[in-house]
């Protein structure tokens, strides 16, 4: 059984070097 929640966090953790909160926030690309 495929478990979103699992795969998501994984996946964040592998692209930690991403602002999630910028990217919420429309200003990722505006940041270095």
């Amino acid at each position: 059984i495929f478990n979103f929640d699992t795969f998501w966090k994984n996946f964040k953790s592998k692209l930690g070097f991403i602002n999630w909160d910028a990217i919420n926030k429309d200003e990722s690309f505006r940041t270095p």
